[in-house]
């Protein structure tokens, strides 16, 4: 586990592990990285070797966060345990307690320095993110003959137990309880290796490299920046530049693979009316980068074309977009208060909807008993009350429940669909 968030393996442009730190999530969310373990951009645990002398000098005065990267610097996985003890060894005779050396481990993790061999990390900041509460710890009464100890050892025993109990219960600095921890030193391979790589985990997320792509994935310079690579794998036959996309610009990369296929899709386009494909709704979080719209490529038009101005998709955390066969049919607001539709199609419309309706209800089941208190009403569609419009009746057919604001999802969480 590292820092800089690719869902699908990809890594940030240089290679490196890249992350906003946890205490500003609300501001820029904490991003997480996943690599194949054969990627020549994964980073990998650092030894003593390749940590170097000069990161582990031992300070006058150091820092707790300088303390544990000089106690991780052995290159080898640590239980926090034995993390918090080197520290307090190394700083003594000043006391260091227990949630600032988990918080210092937060702060190398999210700034792609330090990793752990569980996923605890991510999910307590995805915790803190979403407000959602920690697990409260149970408190354990004292027997008699325990409480009948005095004297400094004892005292200082229960100052330590209550410390880590405290630490067990503060969300992200509890989750440093959990696993191994270790630092994480940038990928051995060269320049070139790693930015031929960059361009082939590009390529298998989105098919066309071109400018918008090339941001979208987080390539500083953007495709400038690539273009020495493109233009060599160009020479060498390994891609094809052309204007594949509509709408993507003049400068496009592609494998011929690829080329061969979109081909395939124009051919068949030109063969039949355009119209909605049978291959079902998928419905994406709107920021999610398998969704192109509003990024490389525009959001269509809104069905009817006289939508209040307010009434505009974008690209922000929660929000939803449904696709079907390749084309966005509906948008939804975090917490579906609000959707807009891109489509007139009276089938495409029902489809897409059930399709909303059961990856809510499902999102709200897997909240478990704080997501049933959730309110989730739909109270707007296309800028409108969504109860003056047609779709309250395809939203009544797919689960939801007509109330006075708008239409309500309730979920059974003892069915699977939505009540």
């Amino acid at each position: 586990m590292g820092g800089g968030r690719r869902e699908d393996g990809a890594p940030p442009a240089d290679g490196g592990p890249r992350a906003r730190k946890a205490g500003k999530a609300a501001a820029a969310p904490a991003l997480v990285a996943f690599y194949p373990t054969d990627s020549p951009l994964a980073p990998v645990q650092a030894d003593a070797v390749q940590v170097g002398a000069e990161d582990v000098e031992p300070a006058v005065s150091p820092s707790v966060e300088e303390a544990v990267v000089e106690a991780l610097a052995s290159g080898y996985g640590l239980f926090f345990r034995q993390i918090a003890d080197a520290v307090r060894r190394r700083m003594e005779p000043e006391r260091v307690d227990e949630a600032s050396i988990a918080a210092a481990l937060q702060e190398l993790v999210w700034s792609g320095r330090a990793t752990n061999d569980t996923f605890a990390p991510v999910r307590a900041a995805e915790a803190a993110a979403s407000g959602t509460r920690p697990r409260p710890v149970p408190k354990r009464r004292a027997s008699s003959r325990r409480s009948r100890y005095r004297g400094a050892a004892a005292g200082g025993l229960r100052a330590e137990a209550a410390e880590r109990v405290s630490v067990a219960g503060i969300g992200p600095a509890g989750a440093a309880l959990s696993g191994r921890w270790s630092l994480l030193a940038p990928s051995p391979e060269n320049d070139t290796v790693r930015a031929v790589a960059l361009v082939e985990s590009i390529l298998d997320r989105y098919g066309v490299l071109a400018r918008d792509v090339a941001l979208l994935s987080g390539v500083s310079g953007g495709l400038g920046t690539l273009m020495p690579v493109l233009r060599s794998m160009e020479d060498a036959g390994d891609l094809l530049r052309g204007m594949f996309v509509k709408g993507l610009g003049p400068a496009q990369f592609a494998a011929r693979e690829t080329v061969d296929l979109l081909r395939t899709y124009a051919a068949e386009d030109d063969a039949r009316e355009p119209r909605f494909g049978d291959e079902g709704c998928v419905v994406l979080a709107a920021d999610d980068p398998a969704s192109l719209f509003g990024a490389g490529l525009p959001w269509p038009p809104l069905s009817g074309g006289d939508a209040p101005s307010a009434a505009r998709p974008s690209r922000r955390p929660g929000s939803l977009v449904v696709v079907r066969d390749g084309m966005p049919v509906l948008y939804a607001a975090a917490g579906l208060r609000s959707v807009l539709a891109f489509t007139a199609d009276e089938a495409a419309l029902e489809e897409a909807a059930r399709a909303l309706v059961a990856h809510a209800a499902r999102a709200v089941r897997r909240d478990g008993a704080e997501g049933s208190r959730k309110k989730v009403v739909v109270e707007s569609f296309n800028g409108r009350p969504v109860l003056d419009t047609p779709f309250a009746d395809v939203l009544q057919r797919a689960g939801l429940v007509r109330l006075p604001d708008g239409m309500r999802l309730y979920v059974d969480p003892f069915a699977r669909g939505a009540q």
